[in-house]
């Protein structure tokens, strides 16, 4: 089963059984940001930095967080079904 697929049964049920809400975004708190692309379709290869970071929710949630090129979360990995893939990750102090 493809994430999406998954994704859209999970919404459609919690729609279907009345459990639906107001989404995060639309109670007035701030967005959570788009992750950045990191497209290894020509190169075949990624980089990626383990990061700690510290992340603010809202006004009463700050997190210490760890993501990968970023605070908290990582990016978008774009890579081409069957190519092999170079990852070259590092953690930061």
């Amino acid at each position: 089963m493809e994430r999406r697929t998954f994704l859209g049964g999970l919404a459609a049920s919690a729609l279907v059984s009345g459990k639906a809400s107001v989404t995060w975004a639309q109670s007035g708190h701030r967005r959570l940001t788009m992750p950045p692309l990191i497209d290894a379709m020509t190169t075949g290869r990624v980089q990626l930095n383990a990061q700690k970071g510290a992340t603010v929710f809202s006004e009463t949630a700050h997190a210490q967080t760890w993501g990968f090129n970023q605070p908290f979360l990582g990016p978008t990995l774009r890579m081409k079904q069957g190519q092999s893939t170079q990852a070259e990750i590092k953690n930061s102090p």
